[in-house]
């Protein structure tokens, strides 16, 4: 009993995740924006380092669940292929099909794009991450983004640990952060707050001070309003922006982001002005 209820949970964490890439990528389609990493001098941030910043303990430097949690390893997991994704490294095919139910369904597949031409810099850890894709991708039908989150969590030939891993190293290379070992693993405390402080900015200007979203700072605010529906009882990503009045006070605007991303792309419906119009 037990063993199938945690292969339930990590079935739903995997579920989530891929949820949260999904609509990351459409909200790119009803933007009339580029993506473009965050800058918080002198370095920039990928949206899966900014994810993963809000996921650290700003007084203990602590990322709790970074080796056992699937749920916030899927949305570190979901937070890395969308910034692949948007930086043009991967491509969603699009198909329309059916389930065991007849019901249509939409399967997004991940195919190679821009793999040629290096990373940027300051996401050149993002490397070896996108190899897996590029590798598979030369012997098989390119998978679904679903089943690349579940195979990427649940597989024994892969390590959500090790590619979270990839994220907090990227972290320390570029001084923003430090590994101390401790009884029970390790936490990573700030040396740079200018960068998590970059990205609180961003996120307050946009949800509080009706500032206009950009790509970057939307899809970083959707992945971790998921991230907290799958943290029961505590909501950490917010949470570590917006204070609990604030958080309320922030519901209206998170509805009209939602709505944003929930239309279609302006080619089906209106236009990109059209579409800014309702933030």
């Amino acid at each position: 009993m037990a063993a199938a209820a945690a292969a339930g949970a990590a079935y739903a964490a995997a579920c989530a995740a891929a949820k949260a890439a999904k609509k990351a990528y459409k909200t790119a389609g009803v933007m009339d924006d580029s993506y473009q990493l965050v800058y918080a001098p002198p370095n920039k941030l990928t949206i899966a380092e900014a994810f993963t910043l809000l996921w650290q303990d700003a007084e203990t430097g602590d990322i709790s669940g970074r080796k056992s949690d699937l749920a916030v390893q899927g949305m570190a997991i979901a937070a890395m292929i969308t910034d692949l994704i948007l930086m043009g490294k991967l491509v969603v095919n699009s198909e329309d099909s059916t389930n065991i139910f007849g019901m249509s369904k939409e399967k997004m597949r991940l195919i190679n794009g821009d793999v040629e031409s290096p990373l940027p810099d300051q996401a050149a850890f993002l490397g070896d991450f996108l190899k897996i894709f590029i590798e598979y991708n030369a012997k098989k039908d390119p998978r679904t983004l679903d089943k690349w989150v579940e195979e990427i969590l649940l597989a024994w030939k892969h390590s959500a640990t090790a590619y979270i891993t990839m994220i907090c190293d990227s972290l320390i290379a570029k001084g923003i952060v430090h590994k101390e070992s401790v009884w029970n693993g390790s936490k990573f405390p700030t040396d740079d707050p200018s960068a998590e402080a970059a990205v609180h900015d961003k996120m307050r200007d946009v949800l509080l001070n009706d500032g206009e979203p950009d790509l970057f700072t939307t899809v970083l605010i959707q992945l971790s309003v998921e991230a907290d529906k799958q943290c029961v009882f505590k909501n950490p990503f917010m949470s570590s922006v917006f204070s609990k009045e604030e958080q309320k006070t922030i519901q209206p605007r998170l509805a009209q982001l939602k709505e944003m991303a929930d239309k279609p792309p302006p080619e089906e419906e209106g236009t990109a002005e059209e579409m800014k119009k309702l933030v």
